[in-house]
């Protein structure tokens, strides 16, 4: 009985390369550290072989697959050198142009395109994209209204989008970046633009939302994508994905200059907020151990406050206003002696209960006292909190979006501390009703 089974693709052990494949190949070639290595030694084994042995055809598949897979693992001169033993070959003339571009060369990128435009109508879109990317316009207005931009496709829209944008028509750029999204929602180089775009007029969410998209369809390989999140997410004060960020890059291109730089720049950042955090939290320690004997009350607050077993000022926070009015002798006037002190210190009664904060089931207790560092809140929403002496996230817990608000938080701070809160499965307190009026 014959195998009906479809084949599957196996291209980091032994599937040839080509223009159709290589996008499904990169992504999983390049799925993993340990997928790169066996790829890495594929390639290492096929440079052994003696290419004079092999037929004419399977001569040129040896060669494409060398060159494009050395291109997706970022070996460009390797790559340019097998594809340049492939002559005359319109497949192989694309990959080149791709690999100067990579390499910056767009000049020489542009020649090899338009070589092999000759025999890939596919080839003049990527020769008008150089050509806009050279400053030259109206030859790639040109291209684009000939035969190989009339064809229905994403890419033709996306060129019509980098042409609107080089020549200030943003609304128009815009429309067709969507449009190209229409007819292939995971089209990365439109994703990628979106983003870049979105980025420019300061809209962090939708930019980041545009690069995670664009790289769950491109992979590994659109580094600039990797970059530009990066970098977003450092200025956000998110430095963990931002080096996650640059890693990948690394994975690819392991010398690459500016990944490099960006990683040690993001790995100073987060070890320098987590020194601050440190030491914030050792301050806040120190306090909250102090001995209230340490400071100045009245006799009838000192020997309230011993007779209920409160010690420290860390014991204290443990007790709610209602708390301590309920104690015997404990009256108005020792309760507002209190309250002057905690707000010296930056403090408030009731913020070390932990009874009170109700936790969806399966969510551990000890989260209450976890830093709010764990949230990877951006470097000014961190700020915010920290003037507002909320250091965990049961002090967080605690507060309605109305109380964060009167301590200085804006909407979209307050957006941010629930979607990052969200995701433990918690939130924000309720609003707090209102007080009755005073009795007449």
């Amino acid at each position: 009985m014959p195998d009906t089974q479809a084949h599957a693709s196996d291209f980091v052990a032994s599937d040839p390369l080509d223009e159709e494949n290589h996008r499904e190949a990169a992504l999983q070639i390049l799925e993993s550290p340990a997928s790169i290595q066996r790829f890495q030694q594929r390639l290492e084994k096929m440079a052994k072989i003696r290419a004079d042995d092999l037929a004419p055809a399977e001569k040129r598949r040896h060669f494409l697959t060398l060159g494009i897979g050395n291109f997706l693992l970022g070996r460009l001169d390797a790559g340019l050198e097998a594809l340049r033993a492939i002559k005359s070959d319109g497949e192989s003339a694309l990959f080149q142009g791709r690999v100067l571009a990579a390499k910056g060369d767009l000049k020489g990128a542009l020649d090899c395109f338009g070589k092999a435009s000759e025999k890939r109508d596919e080839a003049a879109l990527e020769q008008a994209e150089t050509l806009v990317l050279l400053g030259r316009i109206e030859e790639a207005q040109k291209i684009l209204k000939g035969p190989a931009g009339k064809r229905d496709s994403a890419q033709g829209e996306y060129l019509r989008g980098l042409v609107a944008d080089a020549v200030g028509e943003y609304e128009d750029a815009q429309e067709a970046y969507e449009a190209a999204l229409v007819k292939d929602p995971a089209h990365a180089p439109s994703l990628f633009r979106l983003g870049y775009n979105a980025d420019l007029r300061g809209h962090e969410e939708e930019a980041v939302d545009y690069y995670e998209r664009c790289l769950r369809g491109a992979g590994p390989t659109f580094v600039q994508a990797w970059i530009n999140m990066g970098l977003l997410y450092e200025e956000r004060g998110q430095a963990d994905r931002a080096i996650a960020c640059f890693q990948r890059v690394l994975e690819r291109y392991p010398n690459h200059p500016r990944a490099e730089r960006y990683i040690k720049d993001a790995e100073g950042t987060r070890d320098m907020y987590y020194d601050s955090e440190k030491k914030l939290r050792d301050a806040k320690v120190a306090l909250l151990e102090t001995p209230i004997a340490e400071f100045e009350l009245s006799v009838r607050s000192r020997n309230c406050l011993a007779k209920m077993n409160i010690a420290t000022l860390g014991d204290l926070l443990k007790y709610s206003e209602k708390d301590l009015l309920a104690y015997k002798n404990f009256g108005d006037t020792s309760l507002q002696e209190i309250k002057h002190l905690l707000v010296q210190k930056g403090l408030r009664l009731g913020e070390g209960k932990t009874d009170d904060i109700a936790l969806p089931p399966g969510v551990p207790p000890e989260i209450l006292s976890r830093p709010i560092a764990e949230l990877a809140l951006s470097e000014k929403t961190q700020a915010a909190l920290q003037a507002a002496a909320i250091s965990t996230f049961g002090e967080l817990l605690r507060q309605s979006q109305e109380e964060l608000e009167a301590a200085g938080l804006n909407e979209a701070e307050c957006q941010e501390i629930r979607q990052r809160l969200s995701a433990y499965g918690l939130a924000l307190s309720p609003p707090k009703p209102p007080e009755p009026p005073p009795a007449p």
